[in-house]
């Protein structure tokens, strides 16, 4: 279960930006290079001004969206044991329910058990 767990498709897809990320930078330095070959183009300065604020925003996007899917992540493990822990308990309480059943029939009576299984608690006295 620890290594495929059923968020497995959002850490592809998290690890996967982070790769586009990387080619986005270097594409960009690239662009960027080109682009400044004219030092006296004031067309180079907006263009780096408008690379550097579209890789900021994707930076922000891919942290914000890393953080985001390794909550997700991790609660969906919790729900998973939660559901797993709340399955047992409800088998062991059939258990217990069971022999005690087992347990009554074979001590109690039967009118007592006739008695108790009616609903009729006059035959009990406290």
């Amino acid at each position: 279960y620890t290594v495929f767990t059923p968020g497995m498709p959002f850490e592809i897809v998290v690890f996967a930006g982070w790769g586009l990320m990387i080619v986005m930078a270097a594409t960009n330095a690239a662009l960027w290079a080109w682009v400044r070959q004219d030092d006296g183009n004031d067309f180079a300065n907006k263009w780096g001004y408008v690379l550097f604020a579209e890789s900021f925003k994707e930076l922000v996007v891919n942290i914000l969206g890393t953080f985001t899917t390794f909550e997700l992540i991790s609660e969906m493990r919790y729900n998973f044991w939660h559901a797993n822990l709340l399955k047992e308990a409800l088998m062991v309480s059939r258990l217990v329910r069971r022999r005690m059943h087992r347990l009554m029939t074979n001590t109690l009576p039967e009118p007592i058990l006739a008695a108790l299984g009616g609903g009729d608690t006059a035959c009990v006295r406290v």
